[in-house]
């Protein structure tokens, strides 16, 4: 069976459409509550809309409930990604996600951070081996349940500026306030992964306002770092 046909079958399969409509239903609740535009599905090749991107994007993946706007200031976009991930010994596995992303302020560059939980390495492992988990804690202590829960992973060589954007309270509030949900730090982007591909609108609304006080933190400390840089009192 070709790929398209298989493709064509699964978007007629009941168990499919029915996942689809209770996401589809939450999520154009969360959009109308705040005030966001929902699209529905979205073509990544032929639709002139806001990619999401993130550890997650690939050649093959199909975004769904594609939903942008603005909320507290901050531009926010949301899917369902699904896809099929191969890993380094040959493993596929097919998976799903709640993609939240929201707009950091700041023109500093942050650097690339992938945040995970324990139970979500798989995904670094297959889509960013590149990645170098990190010691985390050379400037301040950190809790020692984020540093036992936990995977902090970058390029090596940003390892110290990771540091600066890597915050007690940061780390603090992502061990017990988001839940087990794996956060990606790029291009000035927040982007928050839930593996649940039927997201409640309760669920949408957390990972809405926790993502909207990261990137203020993040915005926070790039100012804290820019003026450093500039030799001044802070």
């Amino acid at each position: 069976m070709g790929p398209r046909l298989q493709k064509f079958q699964q978007s007629f399969n009941p168990a499919h459409l029915g996942r689809g409509y209770v996401a589809g239903r939450a999520i154009r609740k969360f959009a109308n509550s705040i005030g966001l535009v929902y699209f529905g599905s979205v073509d990544q090749v032929d639709d002139e809309y806001r990619l999401v991107r993130g550890i997650t994007a690939s050649n093959t993946h199909r975004d769904t409930h594609y939903t942008v706007g603005s909320f507290d200031g901050y531009d926010i976009a949301t899917v369902i990604r699904r896809d099929s991930l191969h890993y380094p010994d040959n493993r596929v596995r097919r998976l799903e996600w709640t993609v939240m992303t929201v707009d950091a302020h700041t023109e500093y560059d942050i650097p690339h951070i992938f945040i995970s939980h324990d139970k979500a390495r798989e995904i670094l492992l297959a889509k960013y081996t590149q990645l170098t988990p990190l010691i985390v804690g050379v400037h301040e202590p950190h809790n020692p349940q984020f540093t036992d829960q936990y995977t902090v992973s970058a390029q090596i060589e940003q390892a110290m500026e990771v540091e600066n954007f890597m915050t007690a309270e940061i780390t603090n509030a992502i061990q017990t306030k988001f839940d087990n949900i794996a956060i990606e730090i790029e291009d000035n982007t927040v982007y928050v992964y839930s593996s649940h591909d039927k997201p409640t609108l309760a669920e949408l609304q957390h990972m809405a306002s926790n993502g909207i006080w990261l990137a203020e933190k993040l915005d926070e400390v790039a100012r804290r770092v820019q003026a450093q840089s500039r030799g001044e009192i802070v």
